[in-house]
């Protein structure tokens, strides 16, 4: 029979799951999976923060000079020059993290079975898997804190050598969710 005590480990581990995930900024079901990021027409989601401590979410279009822009689905296309910028963070795929912190607390859970090893088998399932479970959830995040850091993104964006010539930028339309 198991006592309260017994329950403090595996408590530990779901808390230990939530404070090692990143919180992605894009909306839910707006990420393609990492395998269909290849053929993906869309760009990443990018989530400024303007130095007037403004914040603008949205698809990452493309940068054309100094200035990045973002299609937004309530303001449209915006261009936001980089002196406007204080940080961002772009998401380029949805990292599907749950799976892993499912894996883990089924996986806790299991070392019942192992009799006396699960000494071992359940710390064990405690440190490793809120620890794979974080870095998952972080993969796909990029924080941006400098310019520079953008030439490396651009492969992210929808138009990575920037919005060709002779596009009616009107036409472009966001991701439908």
């Amino acid at each position: 029979m198991w006592h309260r005590r017994s329950h403090v480990p595996l408590a530990a581990a779901v808390c230990a799951l939530g404070a090692a995930c990143a919180n992605n900024p894009a909306p839910g079901g707006w990420l393609p999976k990492a395998q269909e990021v290849p053929e993906d027409p869309y760009g990443a989601w990018v989530q400024l923060r303007k130095i007037d401590r403004t914040e603008l979410g949205g698809e990452f279009i493309a940068i054309h000079g100094d200035t990045l822009f973002v299609l937004s689905a309530s303001s449209g296309l915006v261009a936001v020059h980089r002196g406007q910028m204080d940080q961002a963070r772009l998401a380029y795929y949805s990292s599907n993290w749950g799976v892993m912190a499912v894996w883990t607390t089924f996986g806790s859970l299991a070392t019942i079975s192992n009799g006396a090893f699960l000494v071992i088998t359940l710390p064990l399932w405690l440190i490793a898997g809120p620890i794979a479970t974080g870095a998952e959830s972080r993969a796909p995040l990029e924080g941006v804190r400098h310019w520079d850091q953008w030439r490396e993104l651009r492969m992210y964006a929808r138009f990575p050598q920037g919005i060709p010539d002779g596009l009616d930028r009107r036409v472009l339309r966001p991701r439908p969710l």
